[in-house]
């Protein structure tokens, strides 16, 4: 019961270092995303380098963390599906996330303070990359424990 407790809180907190990986990127290449600066290669590497940094930076965090419950397969597969599947959850909780966690908080804290529609923003884009990232990292470590157990991929480098 512990591991599922621990493999939520890093998945959780993965959820909330890509989310603010990619608010910190976008950020910073925003400027660099004039429509005339987009073709150029300039405007292309920040547009890369936007995506592209956030993802790596949780897929690393995760698999790091989760190396010391894990073993590195189990870790490894769990971190990938985490990648992979990110950008799908990250889009559908930058729309969903802004409007449900802004509305939120405007109610919680009673409130039309900017500060707090940021973070219930933040937090609602959280909350819906962990719950959609959550399941299929879980079902990338159940099928790697199951070909463990069955003895498939058993060669050499990959215990």
């Amino acid at each position: 019961m512990r591991n599922i407790l621990r493999f939520m809180t890093v998945v959780g907190q993965a959820a909330l270092l890509l989310t603010l990986a990619f608010f910190v990127t976008a950020w910073i290449a925003v400027p660099h995303l004039s429509p005339s600066n987009v073709n150029k290669l300039g405007g292309k590497i920040a547009l890369i380098a936007a995506f592209i940094i956030p993802l790596g930076v949780a897929f690393w965090w995760m698999f790091h963390k989760l190396q010391s419950y894990y073993s590195r397969r189990e870790a490894l597969a769990a971190s990938v599906a985490f990648a992979v599947v990110a950008p799908v959850p990250l889009a559908i909780g930058l729309v969903l996330g802004t409007t449900v966690g802004r509305s939120y908080a405007d109610v919680i804290f009673r409130t039309q303070s900017r500060a707090v529609a940021f973070t219930g923003a933040v937090a609602g884009t959280v909350v819906i990359i962990i719950l959609m990232a959550l399941i299929m990292s879980a079902l990338a470590l159940w099928i790697t424990r199951l070909t463990i157990k069955r003895g498939f991929g058993m060669y050499r480098g990959y215990r």
